[in-house]
């Protein structure tokens, strides 16, 4: 049915561990540490500081709630910031936690997040839905399996491993370290539950069957493609490209050459 549909398509021309006390502390003092050495760890405005006090720390945001502060922190990169704040506030609501998380994660600071994370669990804050995408995108960007395979168990074991978000996840971290059957099982889950994958959850897909010349899998996923509307994506019809010629089919990476508008250096 699969092969079907997709050969269908080329005929028809309208067719995203646990931290020690020691590295808490390190936390605390995060202004003085290799941190903030890094350039997205740079100084706000925002916040003032009273020379007086240098030692003590920051001073109380003139205007808006700490929550909100944090937040315009982590949104403009100012991380150093950031962090520092955090130690001053009540922090066990699992939103701010997130924040932080999502924040070091896109920032770079994987190693980090993942800390962010294992000292979570351990002062009993429950992560959620929105905490484990960016702790599973940190484990991507480490390329560590290990700490990949760790979130995942975690997952299955408070039953978060079928959020549609977490999966999308959890795909595309497998197929970046080269797990390609984990990869491609989780994907095959979503679909068969009804769920929504995301263009990097197809791209990474299709990522996988390319590293496995998979041509049947790779035809299933061009299926969901259509269904799901990413046909006209460019990235996406990039990876259909180069999954059908890893897999000798040049004929259909060339109809899809021949539809693709605008077509980018890659293609």
């Amino acid at each position: 049915m699969a092969a079907t549909l997709a050969c269908a398509y080329f005929y028809d021309s309208n067719a995203a561990g646990m931290v020690s006390r020691k590295q808490v502390e390190t936390m605390k003092t995060v202004r003085k540490s290799g941190l903030v050495k890094h350039q997205k760890f740079c100084r706000s405005a925002s916040l003032t500081r009273n020379r007086s006090n240098d030692e003590k720390g920051l001073v109380e945001p003139r205007t808006g709630s700490p929550t909100e502060a944090l937040c315009n922190f982590v949104d403009s990169g100012c991380m150093g910031d950031a962090l520092y704040l955090f130690e001053k506030i009540n922090h066990f609501d699992s939103y701010i936690w997130n924040v932080m998380i999502r924040g070091l994660t896109n920032n770079g600071f994987f190693t980090e997040a993942i800390q962010f994370y294992g000292r979570m669990e351990y002062e009993g804050v429950r992560a959620d839905n929105f905490t484990y995408p960016f702790v599973i995108k940190a484990c991507t960007g480490l390329l560590s399996l290990t700490e990949g395979q760790k979130v995942h168990g975690k997952l299955v074991k408070i039953g978060l491993d079928l959020d549609v978000y977490v999966c999308n996840s959890l795909t595309v971290m497998y197929a970046k370290v080269q797990c390609i059957e984990f990869a491609e099982r989780i994907f095959g889950e979503m679909t068969a539950q009804g769920m929504k994958p995301d263009r990097f959850s197809m791209i990474s897909a299709l990522g996988a069957c390319s590293l496995e010349r998979c041509l049947q899998s790779g035809k299933e996923i061009h299926c969901h493609v259509l269904r799901c509307g990413f046909q006209v994506d460019i990235m996406v019809q990039t990876s259909l490209m180069d999954m059908y010629s890893k897999c000798s089919r040049m004929d259909y990476a060339e109809r899809l050459f021949d539809r693709m508008f605008p077509k980018n250096v890659v293609a």
